[in-house]
């Protein structure tokens, strides 16, 4: 994940006065050993005919979906992130011939994040004393947009 983040600074009377900074596109990228034809079709906007193959179309739109992972940390904990609005370009793909060796081939997707109108853009939670074991419980039964609460 490369969030893409822009600053500056404001400078009045000789010093540093204030900064400013925005959030651009958050990009992300992963490996996939296999992803089923109907993820394909599903996360990059094409149809599946009734012969079972895909027709790929300049045309095709990728919709916007949010995107759920789960991430170890050194303590053996772990990090639930959703990133909440983007979408995902044709994945990158490498062919080997047999030879001697095993030598796996891999797909590689990427995706573009962006801030939803409401200026949201993530949600994360880590497993831990002050988190609600039940929102981790949960997390990946369906995309998580509570409101934040402040103590």
């Amino acid at each position: 994940i490369t969030p893409n983040t822009s600053r500056a600074t404001l400078y009045a009377d000789d010093q540093a006065a204030e900064n400013a900074q925005a959030l651009g596109v958050t990009e992300v990228s992963f490996g996939v050993g296999y992803l089923d034809l109907d993820d394909y079709a599903f996360l990059l906007g094409k149809e599946v005919n009734a012969d079972g193959a895909i027709i790929e179309s300049a045309d095709d739109k990728p919709p916007y979906v949010a995107f759920g992972f789960r991430s170890e940390r050194s303590d053996g904990s772990y990090e639930y992130t959703w990133l909440l609005k983007g979408d995902f370009a044709v994945p990158e793909e490498s062919y080997a011939t047999k030879n001697d060796s095993v030598e796996f081939q891999t797909q590689t997707i990427t995706g573009q994040f962006v801030m939803r109108e409401d200026g949201k853009w993530r949600s994360r939670i880590v497993e831990g004393e002050e988190a609600d074991q039940t929102v981790i419980d949960g997390w990946f039964d369906e995309v998580y947009d509570a409101e934040t609460t402040q103590a």
